[in-house]
């Protein structure tokens, strides 16, 4: 078989390795920025902890980080204490760093069970990551997996939230089926559906913020709560024929 494999939160714990960094990171720039009064400023800097969890909470149980953004910083009601002009420019500040490129020294985690997956399946199948990001830094991601990087037959990094051309070239380029052919990630709309629509199977990740979707709502063929799962849904897919 032919494995597609997404990056963030499907084989790096990106979002448990990067929200806590972006969250003080902008926390730290809205006690720091001198636009907000000065009650409200002690008083947020006396609590700042307390804010970080709250919004670091938020984070983790938002579809994204700009959502959560958003409610937090209405949440303060920081129009309140500066200009509407000072408040948009605090929030746009936030998002920016929110998704800036994380520092070199930052370690990044595999899920767990990444490893002994990859292992498993590079011998008698075709691996491929796809996966949407800034190239330096999905390499800095991947240079954190434990396994050999040489493990995948090919390695792909895009702007593009939509992978439905990226999958197209795999399945030619590699020659095979679309139903030879499985699709690992934790984002139904962005990894799942563009494999869906061209017949491929697809499992869906729940790690990150692939957890917080009900099962019912993700019309995958599969489901996993760990990344073993996969191994016995390749195997139960032997009867597929490798290449078409």
């Amino acid at each position: 078989m032919l494995v597609i494999f997404d990056l963030d939160d499907t084989l790096i714990d990106t979002s448990s390795t990067l929200i806590p960094h972006k969250i003080k990171a902008c926390l730290d720039e809205i006690n720091d920025s001198g636009l907000i009064h000065n009650d409200f400023q002690n008083e947020f800097s006396k609590n700042i902890n307390v804010h970080n969890q709250e919004l670091l909470d938020l984070c983790m149980n938002s579809s994204d980080g700009s959502t959560a953004l958003n409610y937090y910083l209405a949440k303060l009601n920081l129009k309140n204490h500066l200009s509407n002009k000072g408040a948009n420019y605090l929030l746009d500040k936030c998002k920016k760093i929110y998704y800036s490129s994380p520092p070199k020294n930052i370690k990044f985690k595999e899920i767990e069970g990444a490893k002994s997956l990859i292992e498993s399946l590079k011998d008698n199948h075709d691996l491929v990551i796809v996966t949407k990001g800034n190239s330096e830094t999905q390499l800095q991601k991947i240079s954190h997996l434990k396994s050999n990087p040489g493990c995948f037959k090919k390695i792909i990094i895009t702007n593009e939230y939509d992978k439905t051309d990226h999958y197209k070239k795999i399945m030619k380029e590699f020659n095979y089926k679309p139903g030879n052919i499985l699709v690992c990630g934790d984002k139904f709309n962005t990894d799942l559906l563009p494999a869906k629509n061209l017949g491929m199977k697809t499992v869906h990740a729940r790690f990150g913020r692939g957890k917080l979707i009900p099962k019912e709502f993700i019309n995958s063929d599969y489901s996993v709560e760990k990344l073993s799962e996969i191994k016995d849904i390749v195997n139960n897919s032997q009867n597929l024929s490798k290449k078409g």
